[in-house]
């Protein structure tokens, strides 16, 4: 309901840091995502595009290539484009994600699930059955080897699967 009163809070926000704070500091990139967030949830995805663009650049520049927020960021513009119905450009960017939580992070770290869990719906929107199943049948796994039986978060993926 408030995504407007939380635009021009997030935007005011941005400019502080822009003045503030050197042009690549990474709270920076992090006020871009949260912004980018927002114009998503309103439907202005070029605009979120933009954003998330943005802030990914200051993240290449600055954190280490397989950092986690670097996948965040590439998962949250793949997550665009599926919104906007752009399976086709989402695929490689949630592919990408994917490879580089996979580097970074702990196996069955929950940025692996989700990255896993958004690559088979895309599949799944284009019809590729084939290759979604084994990526929800993945998550699933991962879920149940760090979560206790009976947790929603198994019943969402269990759901999708069905």
């Amino acid at each position: 309901g408030e995504y407007g009163r939380a635009l021009a809070l997030q935007e005011a926000a941005l400019l502080t840091e822009r003045q503030a704070l050197w042009p690549d500091h990474r709270g920076i990139a992090t006020s871009l995502s949260n912004l980018a967030a927002l114009h998503e949830i309103k439907g202005a995805f070029e605009r979120a595009l933009l954003l998330f663009g943005e802030a990914l650049e200051i993240q290449q520049r600055t954190l280490p290539p397989n950092d986690p927020e670097i996948a965040r960021t590439i998962n949250n513009m793949a997550a665009v484009h599926s919104s906007m119905g752009d399976h086709d450009r989402a695929l490689p960017l949630y592919e990408e994600a994917l490879a580089m939580s996979k580097e970074a992070l702990p196996e069955g770290h929950p940025d692996i699930v989700t990255s896993l869990n958004n690559l088979a719906l895309a599949h799944k929107h284009r019809g590729d059955y084939d290759r979604a199943l084994p990526l929800y049948q993945e998550a699933l796994e991962m879920r149940k080897a760090v979560l206790p039986e009976g947790h929603p978060d198994i019943a969402v993926t269990l759901n999708s699967l069905g």
